[in-house]
């Protein structure tokens, strides 16, 4: 008597994938790690000052230089 296999169920079947590759795991955690650090920099920047129109355009600057340090 033989077994029946199913193609599908056999040792070393191609598994489809579930969530993100990792690829785009690692792009999602850099954008997010510059996002917040992007947020904090602000943060430091505006702290104890009054939210301005010139504020908002330095940090504007700041950000497209890419500096990283405000």
């Amino acid at each position: 008597m033989t077994t029946l296999s199913i193609p599908s169920q056999t040792f070393g079947a191609r598994k489809t994938a579930t969530g993100p590759s990792l690829w785009a795991r690692a792009r999602n955690f850099a954008s997010d790690h510059r996002r917040r650090a992007a947020d904090r920099a602000i943060e430091r920047y505006v702290a104890g000052r009054r939210w301005s129109d010139s504020c908002e355009r330095d940090i504007d600057e700041l950000i497209a230089r890419g500096d990283g340090r405000f």
